[in-house]
């Protein structure tokens, strides 16, 4: 029979799993990365010229909308890896497993809304 003493203590002892604590710091850390990439383009606007602006614009566009989804998945990911480690602490990867499938489910919400308001404006649903 295990001793609930050891148990506890063994809880005690457990490190953080790696993959949690990546899981968590994706799902926190991204949308402060896109408003850090904002701000650099506003901060950098005055600085470049039409073309320079319209080139930067595009590429920063490009990492706003493909960047976030791959990377809550990748987090979600190592989140649900991350809770299957034996004798690790599950606080990190339960967080992250949280926060990257809170943001990819209202990502994905906002995606269906913007389908059905331009498939209205376009004239659909009669």
């Amino acid at each position: 029979m295990s001793d609930p003493a050891t148990n506890r203590e063994a809880r005690l002892n457990a490190r953080h799993s790696g993959l949690g604590i990546a899981s968590f710091l994706m799902g926190a850390g991204m949308p402060l990365l896109i408003v850090c990439l904002f701000v650099f383009s506003i901060s950098l606007d005055s600085f470049l010229s039409g073309y320079q602006r319209r080139d930067f614009n595009f590429i920063l566009g490009l990492l706003v909308i493909f960047a976030p989804p791959f990377g809550h998945l990748i987090g979600l990911v190592f989140g649900i890896w991350g809770v299957r480690q034996p004798d690790r602490k599950k606080l990190f990867p339960v967080l992250g497993i949280i926060f990257n499938g809170l943001f990819l489910l209202s990502g994905l919400a906002l995606v269906i809304i913007v389908i059905f308001l331009v498939f209205a404006a376009a004239g659909g649903f009669h």
